[in-house]
């Protein structure tokens, strides 16, 4: 029974070992199944001894099992493997629909892989950490694949990072992309691993990433929809339904008594209910003592200007939406623009299919169930800002900008 496992990953093994429910060793053991369940889960990572030791009498162990336990609880927190995953955001808010999904499909075997997609500023990180916590592991990776970056990284070049992590001793990682998936693959079989490929620039990145249906868990995230990807479960996020959002908000601004306040709830909707969107708003109240919600709500209540009050430190969200803007093509920017300056859904048009492909690829439009186009409020306001900016290039003297005569 004994083996190179976590603590809570083992001790997990030995509760089914000994058939028996969360409730049931926590009956036996006298710690509450609650902690038991962040124990097994790896949220806590430090029993005390006291712990281990009524826990194993609670399960009945003896010998190399009761010593395996006693052994994993002094060798401490799970190995991150050189590619921890991000801290947790400790006010995480609503999407639980989203992660009972994402817990069922993490809890299949053979496992599935798992691709999440939105719009930018929809939370998607956030939502695969939190649903990476969540599974018991022996370890866990994340690997950040850039893909909003000019040259993102080849599948080559992140395989040896995940190898090298996975094992130090590791001192040539084959040049061959072939030869080095199909090492990671061989690593990766039977083990009980979390891999989170964040922000993945296209399919021909991630395939080589994804091992065979296994005993891993692989959560990947991108703005794209990354419609070619296949045997893999989809799950797209969107905006927060109003009363999560008015929620998430209260928690930054740590005020749990404000999620009935009219002025919360009408900030969040000028933020579009945008998980990004609403962090900004609340970091920049907790930096202003001097202000007021109704400040920030008359700030935001002039279209204008809402994008350029929507900055928090190096937190911004035009800053986010023009990293997806710029992967768009140039008719697929007009039609963008198009489609914000009518301030209204569109039909989708036949003639540019192939940019509303792109553009729906890209997060960046919504086809309603009627069939017409329409983008969300904050990104209509950002696509108008970059027409103007369009317009005003085009109408300037091809002169502009040379020195005089």
């Amino acid at each position: 029974m004994a083996g190179d496992r976590t603590f809570g990953a083992l001790l997990r093994q030995l509760r089914v070992a000994a058939d028996l429910t969360l409730p049931q060793l926590a009956a036996a053991s006298g710690v509450s199944d609650r902690a038991i369940s962040d124990l097994e889960r790896g949220v806590s990572r430090s029993p005390r001894a006291r712990t281990v030791e009524v826990l194993a009498d609670g399960l009945g162990l003896v010998g190399d099992d009761r010593s395996a336990l006693r052994a994993a609880a002094r060798a401490g927190p799970a190995v991150a493997g050189g590619l921890p995953l991000p801290r947790q955001v400790l006010d995480f808010t609503g999407r639980a629909a989203e992660r009972d999904r994402l817990a069922r499909w993490t809890a299949e075997r053979p496992a599935p892989a798992v691709l999440i997609s939105g719009a930018p500023g929809t939370g998607k990180t956030t939502l695969a950490v939190r649903a990476a916590r969540a599974c018991p592991a022996d370890r866990y990776f994340f690997v950040d694949l850039h893909g909003l970056d000019v040259a993102p990284p080849e599948p080559v070049t992140v395989l040896g990072r995940l190898l090298r992590a996975a094992d130090p001793g590791i001192r040539a990682v084959p040049g061959n992309p072939a030869e080095a998936a199909a090492l990671w693959h061989r690593m990766l079989d039977g083990q009980r691993w979390v891999v989170v490929l964040d922000n993945a620039a296209g399919e021909s990145q991630v395939r080589p990433l994804l091992p065979p249906a296994g005993s891993a868990v692989v959560l990947v995230t991108s703005r794209r929809r990354l419609s070619g990807l296949d045997g893999v479960r989809r799950l797209t996020v969107d905006a927060l339904p109003a009363d999560d959002a008015v929620r998430l908000l209260a928690a930054i601004v740590e005020d749990h008594e404000a999620t009935a306040d009219d002025v919360l709830r009408r900030i969040a909707g000028l933020c579009g209910n945008l998980p990004l969107a609403l962090r900004i708003a609340g970091n920049r109240l907790l930096s202003r003592p001097g202000w007021t919600p109704r400040d920030l709500l008359n700030r935001l209540a002039a279209p204008e200007r809402r994008l350029d009050t929507l900055v928090a430190g190096d937190l911004g969200l035009t800053a986010a939406f023009r990293l997806s803007y710029r992967q768009a093509t140039g008719p697929a920017r007009r039609l963008l623009h198009r489609l914000a300056m009518s301030g209204e859904p569109d039909p989708a048009p036949t003639a540019e299919r192939t940019s509303v492909d792109e553009l729906a690829e890209l997060n960046l439009v919504r086809r309603r169930p009627d069939g017409r186009l329409e983008i969300p409020e904050l990104l209509r306001l950002y696509a108008g800002a970059e027409h103007a900016r369009a317009q005003r290039n085009f109408m300037a003297p091809s002169w502009c900008g040379l020195p005089p005569w």
